[in-house]
């Protein structure tokens, strides 16, 4: 009798490691997946950020032109 419960728990030990095992993976699997989406959304908010860092320069440059445009008109008609 003792022997079928030694190997009725042997088994049900085997069967856990393989759940444990498989819960593991997953685990191991929402981990490497998490991290890449955290990659992708900072390497799209440093895109994000890049953009518009180059739309305020061009603003600059445009707002610059014109105020030196102004500052000469200005400077003609006194």
């Amino acid at each position: 009798m003792d022997v079928r419960f030694e190997a009725m728990d042997q088994k049900m030990d085997a069967r856990f490691e393989s759940i444990d095992l498989r819960f593991m993976s997953i685990d191991q699997r929402f981990t490497a997946t998490d991290q890449k989406m955290d990659a992708q959304f900072k390497a799209l908010m440093a895109a994000i950020s890049e953009s518009k860092a180059q739309s305020e320069l061009t603003s600059l440059g445009v707002i610059s032109s014109l105020s030196e445009r102004v500052a000469m008109l200005e400077s003609r008609s006194h």
